[in-house]
């Protein structure tokens, strides 16, 4: 009983440090502003952290510096940035010294589009649509040919989302995403793809049978790198299952 009561009142005193440390941090001004943002290798971010601390001062007039903790809502800042397309998610906290943390999470591309209406924009892995930025060309996969306007939920337009699919797929696998460079849409909306070894395009058709299609497409290139004159093909087909179709260059 009397260890019980001691760490009921331990409890409860830890209870009033707390609340008492809380109260201390509502008081008094912002210190400094400390932005975080990963993915934040240089000379590969879409966005950069001097844009982020620019769109603060354009929402609140000064850099925060200085505003009263008690009345700074943190929710309101992180909604703010959250609206920025390169962020994917953002924290903001206020430490016991009164420092504004501002965490930042970017958007990675996942793949390129230059559309029959002449956009050009990346798509990120979850098929976010982000504008190219002015500081770094990301090196993804190329998506053009017939590729429709950007209507990720519309049905009608799947091919947009099939590529993505694709791309997504081969970047999980080392040797694949390493080869892939292109992807061409044709009239048919099928998808041919190309890669840096040869110059030849894989007829992949449809995004469908993922799986088994690209198993295929890396069994016969890593068999083939050394017995096939690559620059000799015109085309390999994997689009009829359970087998590889290949077509030659015409002879000159």
């Amino acid at each position: 009983m009397l260890a019980g009561a001691a760490w009921i009142a331990a409890l409860g005193l830890a209870t009033m440090l707390f609340v008492s440390s809380q109260k201390v941090s509502k008081k008094g001004v912002i210190e400094e502003v400390i932005y975080t943002m990963d993915h934040a290798t240089v000379g590969s971010d879409l966005v950069t952290i001097e844009e982020i601390e620019d769109r603060i001062v354009e929402a609140y007039e000064f850099d925060l510096v200085g505003a009263e903790v008690a009345d700074l809502d943190l929710h309101a800042i992180e909604e703010l940035l959250d609206q920025e397309p390169f962020i994917t998610k953002s924290h903001a906290f206020v430490d016991r010294k009164r420092r504004l943390h501002v965490n930042l999470a970017q958007r990675v591309p996942l793949l390129r589009v230059m559309d029959v209406q002449g956009n050009n924009y990346y798509l990120d892995a979850d098929g976010v649509r982000l504008p190219l930025s002015h500081h770094f060309t990301a090196r993804v996969p190329v998506i053009s040919g017939q590729v429709p306007a950007y209507v990720w939920n519309d049905s009608t337009h799947n091919a947009l989302r099939d590529a993505h699919r694709v791309v997504d797929a081969m970047q999980s696998d080392a040797f694949l995403s390493a080869w892939l460079e292109s992807i061409h849409l044709d009239q048919q909306g099928e998808l041919v793809l190309y890669g840096n070894v040869g110059r030849f395009g894989v007829e992949f058709g449809p995004g469908k049978d993922l799986e088994r299609k690209l198993s295929v497409l890396k069994k016969f290139m890593k068999s083939g790198a050394n017995s096939l004159a690559w620059n000799s093909l015109e085309s390999i087909s994997l689009k009829y299952e359970g087998q590889v179709i290949t077509r030659t260059k015409p002879k000159a």
